[in-house]
């Protein structure tokens, strides 16, 4: 997402927070700037499997976004592109884009975002 973008993200983290979170629950972001597709899809999934995000967020580098896509795909979670751009992105986003099953996440449990 890039550096003002990574900034900006913690603040709106840190001001959603002194307001009581969402839900009563506070967030968490965890930030990566990973350009590489094969090292994203790494990370994507690590911070999937071992440090539970809830969803995924950003990338500047389309050959990323593709790879995170279907990372966010296979684990059912939710990924926002907001910086990548390309045919290939547009055309997977308007006819794949999965539905997350419904959960009930426990009050006690973080919800945390990764964003690149």
């Amino acid at each position: 997402m890039g550096d003002f973008a990574s900034k900006a993200g913690k603040l709106a983290t840190e001001e959603i927070n002194a307001a009581g979170g969402v839900l009563g629950r506070q967030l968490e972001t965890i930030v990566d700037d990973e350009t590489n597709p094969g090292v994203g899809v790494q990370k994507a999934t690590k911070m999937i499997q071992q440090d539970k995000v809830d969803f995924l967020l950003g990338t500047v580098s389309s050959a990323v976004a593709l790879a995170i896509m279907d990372v966010a795909e296979r684990y059912q979670k939710i990924f926002f592109n907001t910086g990548s751009n390309s045919d290939q992105i547009a055309a997977r986003s308007a006819t794949t884009t999965p539905s997350p099953p419904r959960r009930r996440i426990p009050s006690t449990s973080r919800p945390s975002a990764a964003i690149w």
